[in-house]
């Protein structure tokens, strides 16, 4: 995990690891705690997962015929 504070914004980031199911388990303990209120989140992925989705997306464009009219 690693925090930062933006004195411009007066928000604190945090970066932490984990699956959407975790971040939101987390993230809904936090917001009820009353210790937060006001929460975001950005999922980021690696450039190799998004090649990877590419690759896949690739695949399924290459097998799609559309409908005849």
């Amino acid at each position: 995990m690693h925090s930062w504070f933006s004195p411009s914004t007066l928000e604190i980031i945090v970066v932490v690891e984990g699956d959407v199911v975790a971040g939101t388990s987390a993230a809904t303990v936090v917001i009820a705690s009353g210790a937060i209120i006001d929460l975001s989140t950005i999922e980021l992925i690696t450039t190799q997962q998004q090649l990877d989705a590419l690759k896949g997306a690739t695949a399924v464009a290459a097998k799609y015929r559309a409908p005849s009219k």
